[in-house]
């Protein structure tokens, strides 16, 4: 019955994983017996089975040498070797298609047990142990419970030294066995794996092939169990240099002894290049995927393009001939191992890919490691600021390491964080891009929001951006008291050198000065420089209408120039950012009259914006009002002779033109 198990990968090379039928046994074959002997038949080719293509190469049928342990009632009875004198005749080394095995058996009668072990000197020592096997005493339970040589170095088999084979037979009576029990198919005792990819069709080119955690040894024996099978990592296999790599099908690349393919157990992994970006995967399986010894088992490269790859695991095992379908996982990037350095580093956030230094009081250096079936790349975007408040902020990429175990390239990226000069909130997103396939990103940030401007407080993000958490001025939030440390200063609009407290009551300050003046007359050092310049007239401005800086003074309070009362790094805001407030004023309850503040709610929960009612000084009279009850703000926004205000009450607000020469609070917001 067919299991089917499929999907898409986007992003990488394509291989088809075929395990195909048994893989051709080796064997002997017939001669009359002698008296007193038994010649077995060790045939090399066995014409009942079918095999797919291509068939064992010569030297997958070289059997150099022969153990043959003859079992009595269950107990290890002799041990024929070829290489004793006298042990077995009519034996032949080589890869002869057929061959013979004679042993003496003179005196003996009854049924008897033979384990045949091919090539198993030099990779068999467990058989060659002192006191491993003991006539009269080792078991038949026993015997088939040992394991070869730990593999060192890839098995690659050669015209003098094969791979390991074994077989068994039963025969009844030793003096008359038949034709049937005396033929022995030798099985190989490993997997044999080939490649077949065109990397003209497939634009993916192989480069290596390595097997992690692979077992290192195997059962001499077919149905061997219950020991611990050491495991560990094949040396890496180079492909370019095989016969027709990436031209077609490479036979016999590697073998493997019995395993289990899958994600904690054994894993394939394939290193290459497609369309020319280096990538490494690992070859999926279905989970707990058996490799069978004398099997052939082909990895096929079935599909690539360069943003695409659909490609199909399909294993045909002998003894039933299932066909399984799958795919393989996602072209996955991890990032891991995030650590700060420097005596005052920020924040680590692991889950979140995080490093927060709104509190740092030193440059650090931030070290991270990406994990990716490719190389990748960095590049760093800036939110909420231009980047200008982490001046030096640069990352270090050295080459990526291949790491074969976990099939992945690991990047070891170090950042050199500057301490902030400008204390703004800034977010530096550093964007991990695969080489391989541009649709696959991670992201890491550097985060700060430091407090504003020497105060204990945060800036608060309201309509995507920062906004100071008090007026010019202030320090406070709490307006229950209404002062400079609640309610800030006021300003005539386009003045930055000199701002004033309001008064709760309508009272005279004592600097008025009749305008409008020039500008020079009302900037630092100037003789009004201390003044507040009231204007009853028509346009209501400080400043008179023909002065040489008139056009000057409209753009100081802009982004472009930002020559304001607000700290580095902030500016005032404009009418339509205003506007975002009057918005957000939808019920009356904002509105608290004990504090005194407009309560606009933040982008982030339980985030808070207030704004104070800190009234006004009149343009005309220099004195103050509305304290307590009304909220005047400026904006950047110049409204033909005018500039635009946001002003609100218990009850309503709006934002519109409004006369320059008037006193208003100022909120900044982030440059």
């Amino acid at each position: 019955m067919k299991k089917y198990f499929n999907f898409m990968l986007f992003t990488v090379a394509a291989l088809l994983f075929t395990g195909c039928s048994n893989e051709e046994d080796v064997t002997v074959g017939g001669n009359t017996d002698q008296p007193g002997k038994i010649t077995f038949t060790l045939p090399a080719a066995n014409g009942s089975v079918t095999y797919a293509a291509p068939i064992a190469n010569t030297n997958e049928t070289v059997l150099k040498d022969l153990y043959i342990c003859m079992f009595n009632g269950g107990v290890l009875e002799y041990i024929y070797r070829t290489d004793r004198t006298g042990d077995i005749t009519g034996f032949t080394t080589g890869s002869a298609t057929s061959r013979t095995a004679t042993i003496d058996v003179t005196g003996k009668t009854g049924a008897r047990t033979f384990y045949f072990v091919g090539n198993g000197i030099g990779k068999a020592q467990e058989m060659e142990a002192a006191g491993a096997l003991v006539v009269g005493t080792t078991t038949e339970a026993a015997f088939k419970n040992l394991i070869s040589d730990k593999q060192t170095a890839l098995i690659k088999p050669s015209a003098t030294d094969g791979l390991l084979m074994s077989a068994s037979t039963t025969v009844a009576e030793v003096k008359t066995a038949t034709v049937a029990e005396k033929t022995v198919n030798l099985k190989r005792r490993v997997a044999r794996f080939d490649v077949d990819n065109t990397a003209a069709t497939t634009n993916f080119t192989i480069t290596n092939i390595v097997v992690s955690n692979a077992n290192l040894r195997g059962y001499l024996i077919s149905g061997g169990a219950g020991k611990t099978i050491e495991t560990g990592g094949l040396p890496v296999i180079p492909f370019t240099g095989l016969t027709n790599a990436n031209l077609g099908a490479t036979e016999s690349v590697f073998y493997l002894y019995p395993t289990t393919l899958e994600s904690n157990k054994t894993v394939i992994s394939i290193e290459g290049k497609l369309s020319g970006v280096t990538k490494i995967y690992t070859v999926p399986v279905p989970a707990s995927t058996p490799i069978l010894a004398n099997s052939r088992y082909t990895l096929k490269a079935q599909k690539v393009d360069v943003t695409n790859i659909e490609w199909t695991l399909v294993i045909n095992p002998w003894d039933e001939g299932t066909t399984v379908e799958v795919g393989p996982g996602t072209d996955a990037m991890t990032v891991s191992a995030l650590a700060a350095t420097g005596t005052g580093a920020g924040v680590i956030d692991a889950a979140t890919s995080t490093y927060d230094i709104s509190e740092a009081t030193t440059a650090s250096t931030f070290t991270f490691e990406v994990n990716s079936m490719s190389g990748t790349t960095a590049a760093i975007t800036y939110q909420y600021s231009d980047g200008t408040s982490l001046p030096g902020l640069a990352i270090d990429a050295p080459a990526a390491t291949l790491t074969y175990a976990g099939a992945s390239y690991v990047q070891k990226y170090s950042v050199t964080v500057p301490v902030q000069t400008v204390k703004v909130p800034v977010k530096a997103i550093i964007t991990l891009t695969n080489a391989a396939n541009k649709d696959f990103t991670k992201v890491i940030t550097i985060t700060s929001v430091p407090k504003y401007n020497g105060t204990a407080y945060k800036p608060v993000l309201f309509g995507g951006k920062y906004w100071a958490p008090v007026n010019v001025d202030a320090t406070e939030i709490d307006a229950t008291v209404l002062n400079q440390a609640s309610m800030g200063k006021v300003y005539q609009w386009g003045r930055s050198n000199i701002g004033w407290v309001t008064k709760a009551t309508a009272a005279a300050f004592g600097d008025e000065q009749a305008g409008p003046v020039s500008f020079v007359d009302a900037t630092t050092g100037g003789q009004y420089a201390a003044k507040f310049i009231t204007n009853a007239g028509t346009l209501l401005d400080w400043l008179k209408s023909d002065d040489a800086d008139f056009a000057t003074r409209n753009g100081l309070w802009t982004a472009a120039i930002n020559n304001s009362p607000c700290p580095a790094g902030w500016r005032v805001p404009t009418s339509a950012e205003l506007l975002l407030i009057k918005a957000a004023y939808t019920n009356d309850s904002q509105f608290d009259k004990i504090t005194h503040c407009l309560a606009i709610p933040g982008d982030v929960a339980g985030e808070t914006l207030y704004l104070p009612a800190a009234g006004r000084r009149n343009n005309g009279t220099g004195i103050s009002n509305n304290q307590g009850t009304y909220g005047h703000y400026w904006s950047s926004t110049v409204n033909g002779n005018f500039a635009n205000r946001l002003d609100f009450t218990a009850i309503s607000s709006d934002v519109n033109a409004y006369y320059r020469a008037y006193g208003l609070s100022i909120r900044c917001i982030q440059k």
